[in-house]
């Protein structure tokens, strides 16, 4: 009788963690940026981002466009890339992180972003 209590017990721990999201799997916050024209930007956020997840802007008219002026609002690292499949950090190899609070203007262009376990 302990026993098959004690395996029920286990068993129903079990389908608990399964069943609940991971808190270090998503990010809290946001990131906000723009796109479009400069002149007369879209502005469009990334909210509760997946942590480890590859985000693409949104395209236009069936092609990525570049983003621009990033506000890190979200409690991650955001790793930002220059293409739309996080692979490409840009010239020198490095990729550009956006700690939490960071923020770039109108002349920072990316195209995807990943969101990390924040260092800081």
């Amino acid at each position: 009788m302990r026993l098959r209590n004690a395996l029920a017990a286990a068993l129903g721990a079990a389908v608990l963690i399964v069943a609940m999201p991971g808190s270090a799997s998503a990010a809290t916050g946001s990131l906000d940026f723009k796109y479009g024209d400069v002149a007369d930007p879209t502005e469009w956020q990334i909210q509760f981002p997946n942590l480890n997840e590859c985000y693409a802007v949104p395209k236009v008219d069936g092609a990525y466009v570049d983003a621009y002026a990033p506000e890190n609002r979200s409690n991650a690292d955001a790793a930002m890339f220059l293409d739309a499949a996080c692979e490409d950090p840009g010239e020198d190899g490095k990729e550009v992180l956006l700690h939490p609070g960071d923020t770039r203007g109108n002349e920072y262009h990316f195209r995807s972003v990943r969101f990390l376990l924040s260092s800081g």
